[in-house]
């Protein structure tokens, strides 16, 4: 089956993968606790975060464990029914983060890792601005994506599944965030972050909403 970003296609692909995930993501959160942290250094306990394709639900009981209130969203039913297993009393809901359904102003933050790339970059803005008008005053974006300057196709030896992959320059995120109103405050480029991850370079950004 050829690979795609649409709603069906990435729902396949996770299908597949939210076992595998699931076991990999909360056995390898803590290598890259530093760059979640930084993210944390910008908010105050008790903000509200929403953690803006979810998985398995590691970063939502990362984020409740050090006392901020966060719920947690993904697109793949298979994903949330991992992360309410997992974290009882977590608040998970299947939501697709191009349609929020959220109120404008909701979260102080916003942890959007590894899941950008399942966009198509015509609706890459379009993501943005819902993010935006979700968050707060000065509120905190955090964004990863493959770094590169195409839409990248991989096969994943594990799912045995195509997917393809947005990826960016920083100048290129950089462009699409001032768009949207935001500025970036912090960058990294990060190596690949899991045994099964096929686009290893990745672009790390904190990003400010601005008013």
């Amino acid at each position: 089956m050829a690979a795609d970003q649409s709603r069906n296609g990435v729902n396949r692909f996770y299908s597949k993968m939210a076992q595998i995930y699931a076991g990999e993501y909360f056995a390898e959160l803590s290598p890259y606790g530093k760059y979640i942290d930084k993210f944390l250094s910008y908010l105050k306990q008790r903000d509200r975060i929403l953690d803006a394709g979810c998985g398995a639900g590691d970063s939502v009981a990362y984020f409740m464990g050090r006392g901020f209130r966060t719920e947690g969203i993904d697109l793949s039913p298979a994903f949330i029914n991992i992360a309410k297993s997992k974290i009882p009393k977590g608040k998970f809901e299947v939501m697709d983060i191009r349609k929020l359904s959220y109120g404008d102003s909701s979260f102080d933050g916003i942890y959007c890792f590894a899941t950008m790339e399942h966009i198509p970059k015509k609706e890459a803005s379009a993501v943005l601005n819902g993010f935006y008008r979700v968050l707060k005053k000065d509120g905190i974006l955090l964004i990863t994506t493959p770094r590169g300057r195409r839409v990248h196709e991989a096969y994943h030896p594990i799912a045995k599944i195509h997917f393809l992959a947005s990826m960016y320059t920083v100048k290129e995120l950089d462009a699409l965030l001032r768009k949207s109103g935001f500025k970036v405050i912090y960058h990294r480029f990060l190596p690949r972050y899991s045994k099964s991850q096929v686009v290893y370079n990745r672009i790390f950004v904190i990003a400010r909403k601005l008013t």
